[in-house]
């Protein structure tokens, strides 16, 4: 597998202070120490820089700092996103077929059969493995025609919990065809009314909690219900 992500990532520093008004940054100070910062000098200190896709430097040096936000498989980094600590924006470098955000974290207990559930964001899917372990980031509007090659020999289970807006809609309705169309068990989820994702479970959280009880509820109840049946 290719290191170059791995090796960038190594480069970054653990969060220690509220760097930005970002819940990036809260979640890494206080739930998530995989979410770590970088920052061009680091780069250009680097042995790294010339290696770099032309697009992820200049994003790191336009933005000066950004977020890490890192997505194991095999001990080595396949997919890392890089988020802007001065604007909402953000990059992912992904390893040629790069499988979705988190594969590498489902539970070690998983097989064949158990729910999958699939949102857009990496946020997102950090954010609502507190809920469930088993969940995976497309990083994109939707599941790539890459990722449903690979995912029917997983499971035949999944949970689409895309974004709220007109994209998100869009690829349930795409994707929820694509998996029945292979035999599968697709679900559609519903987002907590007025959110745009699941991540916003955090945006609302109580100071000692990662999450809103509320909102916490919400998916809770959604994922649990379908895995009992």
């Amino acid at each position: 597998m290719n290191t170059l992500y791995t090796e960038l990532y190594s480069l970054s520093h653990e969060v220690t202070e509220r760097l930005e008004d970002s819940k990036y940054v809260d979640f890494a100070l206080q739930f998530n120490k995989n979410y770590r910062f970088l920052t061009i000098g680091d780069v250009l200190n680097s042995n790294l820089g010339g290696n770099l896709p032309p697009y992820l430097l200049r994003f790191i040096g336009e933005a000066g700092a950004v977020m890490c936000l890192p997505s194991f498989l095999n001990q080595s980094i396949h997919a890392l996103l890089l988020r802007s600590l001065k604007r909402k924006e953000f990059r992912v470098g992904l390893v040629p077929h790069s499988p979705p955000y988190r594969i590498g974290s489902l539970a070690s207990d998983f097989h064949y059969g158990d729910l999958l559930v699939c949102v857009e964001g990496a946020f997102d899917a950090d954010v609502l493995s507190f809920i469930y372990p088993n969940v995976i980031a497309s990083l994109t509007a939707g599941l790539s025609s890459f990722h449903l090659s690979i995912l029917p020999f997983i499971t035949d289970k999944f949970l689409l919990l895309f974004d709220s807006d007109e994209p998100g809609r869009k690829a349930v309705f795409r994707n929820y065809s694509q998996l029945k169309r292979k035999g599968l068990f697709p679900f559609v989820g519903d987002i907590y009314p007025g959110d745009k994702d699941p991540g916003d479970m955090f945006s609302y959280r109580q100071l000692d909690k990662p999450y809103d009880s509320l909102r916490y509820d919400f998916y809770h109840n959604q994922i649990y219900r379908i895995i009992s049946k």
